[in-house]
């Protein structure tokens, strides 16, 4: 890959790493608002993460790749550049639910042994 050809990919893939960072913050923001260590409060944020989680993996899937040339779409000419826009896509759609995968995990072990206290 050319360097003109990483500062396309860069430009197309700069939103979706901007946005993945602005949805997580919102997600801990709202895990330190809301969480209260029940099992209902785990419900409801799990929610709001699936909510987040569908919403970035349609902006992601639904954002297609274009290169123009002179006001022209030439994406047709530039089949490995979609490629390798698509997968990169995919791997910052990944990172994302990884991410939001370990939060959920991390509030299931809380709450877990807040119930298991409870119950001694």
């Amino acid at each position: 890959m050319n360097s003109n050809e990483k500062e396309l990919l860069e430009a197309y893939l700069s939103p979706f790493k901007n946005e993945k960072e602005k949805i997580l913050a919102e997600i801990k923001e709202h895990i330190k608002y809301y969480f209260d260590e029940t099992p209902e409060c785990l419900y409801d944020i799990i929610q709001y993460i699936n909510i987040k989680n569908s919403y970035f993996s349609q902006l992601v899937i639904m954002t297609q790749p274009r290169v123009y040339f002179k006001d022209m779409d030439i994406s047709i000419l530039a089949g490995k550049f979609i490629y390798d826009a698509y997968v990169s896509a995919q791997d910052i759609l990944k990172d994302f639910k990884e991410q939001t995968d370990k939060l959920y995990a991390n509030l299931f072990e809380i709450v877990k042994k807040k119930l298991e206290e409870e119950t001694e």
